[in-house]
């Protein structure tokens, strides 16, 4: 056996080894991941994949100058929909302490566990919303 550290090729292959491995249990993962371009460049976007019936948020971020405008609120609300559409009961998410775990119970959803602290002095916060 050999040890080091994961390129990215290896990193895409521990990927499918665990969703190969998950699979008989909670059926294929589905990409239902969004982004959003500006003269020719990423300004925001939601990395998310429906799990069985759980849509999990691994990723949301909106450039500092989208903020505020409902980029963020519109790309969750993209990804509930595509993922209703495929039986989604829930959405899962998580956030840390400094970026805006405020801002997720104004969307319905709900907190379900914090780790304080996580990193350094900052909490990471984890969220839920049941899909209607």
């Amino acid at each position: 056996m050999e040890w080091r550290e994961c390129t990215q090729q290896d990193e895409q292959a521990v990927l499918e080894g665990l969703r190969a491995y998950n699979q008989p249990y909670i059926g294929t993962s589905t990409d239902l991941s969004q982004c959003v371009e500006e003269d020719g460049r990423v300004v925001a976007g939601i990395l998310a994949r429906l799990l069985g019936d759980c849509i999990y948020v691994e990723i949301l971020w909106v450039d500092e100058s989208l903020r505020h405008r409902g980029v963020g609120r519109e790309l969750l609300a993209r990804v509930e929909e595509a993922g209703r559409a495929r039986g989604a009961k829930r959405i899962e998410l998580d956030t840390f302490s400094f970026q805006a775990p405020e801002y997720y119970p104004k969307l319905g959803f709900r907190e379900f566990g914090r780790v304080e602290p996580y990193a350094g002095t900052h909490g990471r916060y984890y969220f839920v919303k049941e899909l209607d």
